[in-house]
């Protein structure tokens, strides 16, 4: 768990066979069943799945798991998230936790980007990794840290967006996220090293950090509406937030709320 902590933030998503799970072989043992037997984990749900055995298709009994309860939950995430990412300072994952849901129903543009960021802001410059994947993994096991139930990859009738955040039993916010890399100033490839840039040069570079920030902004919006990733939500009579959100470089980020009605 100290070597991939990133991998456990979706424990809960996987099941398991009832041989795979009572395969106790402290050798060999998975991450799963040990978490399961030592009260870290309880049974969420028994399911029917198909499995291959013995030359056929037959169908066995597979269990789900979940935290045993919501401290457990809290505290086994937030462990992970900080021993995953080198947060040495937990204040902005905490703020995270108890003023990301209330940004969120308030539509505040302005502290929803000022939580990501300084969140963003206080992980070690080697957890930094220019991908969109990487930054989706970061900001979900965040959510999951903070609190929020998440849900991955939710399936409308065009797409998949990318997270829906669980507020509440009412609320549902569909979260569309784009990541754009940081655009050279090529022209200046072959300036002294140590020369320090203008006020104009400056000017320049947030110009092209607002329209690189805006062009990811739009792209997340399209896919919010051309795929309709509300409607299996406003089907469930569900209240729907959709939010855009826009990552670039290391910490820039910027947000838009999406109107759906």
């Amino acid at each position: 768990m100290r070597e991939n902590p990133q991998g456990f933030f979706n424990l809960t998503q996987d099941s398991y066979l009832v041989e795979r799970l009572m395969k106790v072989d402290l050798e060999a043992i998975e991450p799963i069943p040990l978490l399961f037997h030592s009260g870290y984990l309880t049974i969420d749900k028994k399911i029917q799945t198909k499995v291959f055995s013995r030359g056929k298709w037959v169908m066995a009994d597979a269990f789900t798991f979940r935290p045993p309860n919501h401290e457990v939950s809290i505290n086994f995430n937030k462990s992970l998230f900080i021993k995953a990412y080198a947060l040495h300072d937990i204040k902005y994952l905490n703020d995270l936790t108890k003023n990301f849901s209330t940004a969120l129903l308030k539509k505040n543009s302005d502290e929803v980007v000022d939580l990501l960021h300084n969140l963003l802001s206080s992980l070690a410059p080697e957890h930094h990794v220019p991908s969109e994947s990487h930054y989706h993994a970061v900001l979900h096991a965040a959510f999951v840290t903070a609190g929020i139930e998440v849900l991955d990859q939710t399936s409308s009738a065009h797409g998949r967006s990318d997270m829906t955040l669980f507020l509440n039993n009412k609320v549902r916010v569909v979260f569309e996220l784009k990541y754009c890399n940081i655009i050279k100033n090529t022209s200046k490839i072959n300036s002294p090293v140590g020369v320090r840039r203008t006020e104009k040069e400056k000017s320049a570079e947030a110009e092209r950090a607002r329209k690189q920030l805006s062009a990811a902004l739009n792209r997340g919006e399209k896919a919010i509406i051309n795929k309709d990733y509300a409607a299996p939500y406003r089907a469930s009579r569900k209240t729907v937030i959709a939010l855009a959100v826009a990552i670039r470089g290391r910490d820039e980020v910027a947000v838009r709320f999406i109107d759906i009605d």
